[in-house]
């Protein structure tokens, strides 16, 4: 009975937990030498789409001249600026995309797991073995759970820049 509310419960939890989609990261250089980053490649001019590179990688935006005297190193201990140019949130809207990407294939890999874990289940000889397997299903709880929390701090996150890009389009 425990066995089947554990994988009732572990299912809904990761039905639950999100989606998955094929994220890639496209970027190329302009004319002016800016480096341009988008998610849809029809975006990026006809110029330049058989120069655009595509990537699952987070960028990481250069350092600045104004971070390099605070001592900032870039994408470290940054403090929200409320003056983050319309570049600046697409970069760092790119970079979430990649956190969710990554949470994504994260979840995928807790439901191969799972799949993985009930199968295991069903070939149980002994006590021991059904210890060890318990042991297992502890495991994987515990890694559901941390699953969550980044899920739901990648929520946060995701609506704070939402809240700013809200904000920077009423100041424009």
């Amino acid at each position: 009975m425990r066995k089947i509310q554990f994988f009732t419960f572990l299912a809904v939890a990761l039905l639950v937990a999100g989606s998955t989609g094929e994220a890639r990261i496209y970027h190329y250089t302009d004319n002016n030498g800016v480096t341009r980053y988008t998610n849809d490649l029809s975006s990026v001019p006809e110029s330049y789409r058989n120069t655009a590179e595509a990537t699952r990688e987070i960028p990481v935006r250069p350092a600045r001249a104004e971070d390099d005297a605070k001592g900032i190193k870039p994408g470290v201990g940054e403090k929200p600026d409320e003056s983050k140019t319309f570049q600046d949130m697409e970069e760092r809207r790119l970079e979430l995309e990649a956190k969710k990407q990554a949470l994504d294939e994260k979840y995928q890999d807790l439901m191969r797991q799972q799949k993985k874990l009930k199968n295991a289940g069903k070939q149980l000889e002994d006590k021991k073995q059904v210890r060890a397997h318990e042991k297992k299903v502890q495991a994987l709880n515990e890694k559901i759970r941390a699953y969550e929390e980044e899920k739901n701090a990648l929520k946060a996150e995701i609506e704070q820049y939402n809240q700013k890009m809200g904000d920077l389009r009423d100041d424009g």
